[in-house]
């Protein structure tokens, strides 16, 4: 076993998303579901290895929209907690966010990941043997990659593909 950042084995599964945007994880996010209920959601490792998905987002006016999704069905459900609830009518909640999905993209959606995507389908479809399930387990990496949602990964998952399908270009294996 390998401590964490605080010496312990065990990280508690738990999120804290805080006013300012910060994200706290572990220990530190679990020590505040008491003072900050609203703002902290526990319990994830419960979904690893299932169909379902949850986010956490902060919005600039004090709500937190919990979005959770069955990928079998595709069945969406949404949680909405207000720092001060009855603050905002229903209305005001929903025109805020409508206004906040214009500048929200996801991560599958970005023209880079999709373009990576596209080259390395074409370039699986084209090859054969070990190089076409080299492709193949690079696609399945970056899809995992995109999964995460987290930008960072992503792009550094990203460059790595990049970097590999160039060297099968230019060791001629593929077109």
């Amino acid at each position: 076993m390998i401590p964490n950042a605080l010496g312990s084995v065990l990280t508690p599964s738990a999120a804290l998303l805080d006013a300012k945007g910060t994200v706290v994880v572990g220990a530190s996010a679990r020590d505040h579901m008491v003072t900050s209920p609203d703002d902290t959601a526990a319990r994830f490792k419960r979904l690893m290895g299932t169909a379902r998905s949850t986010s956490l987002r902060r919005k600039e006016s004090g709500v937190l929209e919990v979005l959770a999704t069955v990928r079998s069905t595709g069945e969406a459900k949404t949680l909405i907690i207000e720092d001060s609830p009855g603050a905002m009518t229903p209305e005001a909640i929903a025109k805020r966010f409508k206004e906040l999905e214009k500048i929200k993209i996801h991560p599958r959606e970005e023209a880079v990941n999709e373009a990576l995507i596209s080259r390395g389908t074409a370039a699986y479809e084209n090859a054969l043997g070990q190089r076409r399930n080299q492709i193949g387990m690079l696609l399945s990496t970056f899809h995992v990659a995109r999964a995460t949602h987290d930008k960072r990964h992503i792009a550094q998952t990203r460059a790595r593909i990049e970097d590999n399908l160039k060297g099968l270009k230019s060791a001629g294996v593929l077109d």
